[in-house]
C-alpha cells in the first residue's frame, strides 16, 4: 500500500486521470489524498466535479481535502440560494456578477449552470460536499508524521487557522510548521516568477532547521500550462518522498 498526495487540480481533469494512471494508482489498496482546488481555472470543472461525485464514499482510498476555491464556490452558492427570483438561474448568475465582479470570478458556476445544464440543487450538493472536507490531515507514514493541508498549517490554533490553512501564501514556510515532521501543502504555483517558491514547475522544498520541518509545495502550476509549457500535475508519494509529474 503507498500513500499519494496529489496537488492542485483545477479543472484539469485529462492530467488528472493521467497522473493517477502514470503512478499505477491502485484504488484497492492505494491511498491518494488531494490538497483541494479541484475546480475554477481549468475547462473540465464539470467532469472533476463528477469524477468527485464518483470516488467521494470510498473513504479508505481517496481522501479529499477542502481548498480556497471550494471556500468561495461554497459563498458563491449561498448567496445564490438566498436570491429569490422568477428568472433562469443562468440570468439570475449573470446578474450576481455584473453587481460584483467577485461573484463566480473564473465563471464557473456560469458554465456549470449554461453549458452542463446543472440545477440549483445540484450546486447546492457540491457545495455542502466541500463543506464537509476537513482542511488538514495529520498522517504517519514510517514513522514520519505528516500534516497534508491545501496551504500552510500552524500548531498554534488560532481564530483564523482556517483563513491560513486555505490562503497563506509565503508566511506558510516563514510562520507555520510542524515540529519534527513534514508538511504538503499547495495552493501557491512554484511556475510562476516572483514567488517565494519558484522552481520553474517543479516540486519546491524547504527545510526549517529551527523547528526540524520540512515543506513541500506540489502545486506546480498545471492549469497555467498554455502561457508555461513547464506546468504540471504533481503528486508525491509518502512512503519515499519520491515526486510523479504528469
Amino acid at each position: 500500500m503507498s500513500h499519494y498526495v496529489i496537488g492542485d487540480i483545477h479543472g484539469c481533469y485529462e492530467e488528472l486521470l493521467g497522473l493517477l494512471q502514470a503512478i499505477s494508482f491502485d484504488a484497492t489498496k492505494d491511498i491518494v489524498i488531494f490538497l483541494g482546488d479541484y475546480i475554477d481555472r481549468g475547462l473540465r470543472n464539470y467532469e472533476v466535479l463528477r469524477w468527485i461525485d464518483r470516488v467521494k464514499n470510498d473513504k479508505d482510498h481517496y481522501v479529499l481535502l477542502r481548498g480556497n476555491h471550494e471556500q468561495e464556490f461554497i459563498a458563491n452558492i449561498e448567496l445564490l440560494t438566498q436570491i429569490k427570483a422568477d428568472i433562469p438561474l443562468a440570468e439570475v448568475c449573470e446578474r450576481l456578477h455584473e453587481k460584483s465582479q467577485y461573484f463566480d470570478l473564473y465563471s464557473t458556476i456560469r458554465q456549470l449552470v449554461s453549458v452542463n445544464h446543472v440545477g440549483i440543487a445540484t450546486l447546492s450538493r457540491w457545495a455542502n460536499m466541500f463543506k464537509e472536507m476537513p482542511t488538514h490531515l495529520f498522517v504517519e507514514v514510517n514513522h514520519t508524521q505528516y500534516v497534508i493541508v491545501h496551504a500552510g498549517y500552524k500548531d498554534a490554533r488560532t481564530d483564523d487557522i482556517c483563513e491560513f490553512e486555505l490562503y497563506s501564501r509565503e508566511e506558510a514556510y516563514l510562520e507555520g510548521g510542524i515540529s519534527n515532521g513534514v508538511v504538503i501543502a499547495g495552493h501557491t504555483p512554484t511556475i510562476i516568477p516572483g514567488e517565494f517558491v519558484f522552481t520553474g514547475g517543479k516540486v519546491f522544498r524547504y527545510h526549517n532547521n529551527e523547528i526540524n520541518c520540512t515543506y513541500y509545495d506540489i502545486d506546480c502550476g498545471c492549469v497555467f500550462r498554455k502561457n508555461y509549457p513547464e506546468a504540471k500535475l504533481a503528486c508525491i508519494r509518502l512512503e519515499d518522498q519520491e515526486v510523479f509529474y504528469y
